[in-house]
């Protein structure tokens, strides 16, 4: 197991919300474009705006002070998030008549993955000022 995960909390929140935005715009872009190679379904489409909002959301709701998410619930949610994408692929991949359905999901649910396994979940940030009087 890794002592040292190399994802800090902050890169991991920009890597997500790219990932989460990418995985909404791209279905569409790619499957509907006039003259793509890729005939991507309607539900599939769909399942990736799910998930990419979803992705989108947890790396927007997350902040530095862990005032909106705490860091270990962020990494719970990215978990159970991970394995419900990686499910959806393999699900997709079983009933799936075309590869580019099954293409789409993979490409974002190993590398979510492999983030949310890489990534260090602490409170990253400077300290809080306090405001302590020195008068007693």
């Amino acid at each position: 197991m890794l002592d040292a995960r190399p994802v800090g909390l902050e890169i991991h929140r920009g890597i997500e919300t790219a990932m989460g935005l990418a995985l909404v715009i791209l279905p569409i872009l790619l499957g509907f474009a006039p003259g793509s190679p890729l005939a991507i379904s309607v539900e599939v489409v769909f399942v990736a705006g799910v998930f990419g909002l979803l992705l989108a959301t947890l790396g927007l709701v997350a902040s530095r002070g862990g005032d909106a998410l705490s860091p270990s619930l962020h990494r719970v949610l990215d978990i159970v998030v991970a394995a419900a994408l990686i499910g959806a692929t393999i699900f997709i991949a079983a009933r799936a008549e075309n590869r580019a359905d099954t293409v789409v999901l993979a490409l974002a649910a190993f590398p979510y993955a492999l983030l949310v396994f890489f990534t260090h979940y602490e409170a990253g940030g400077p300290d809080r000022a306090t405001t302590v009087s020195g008068e007693s």
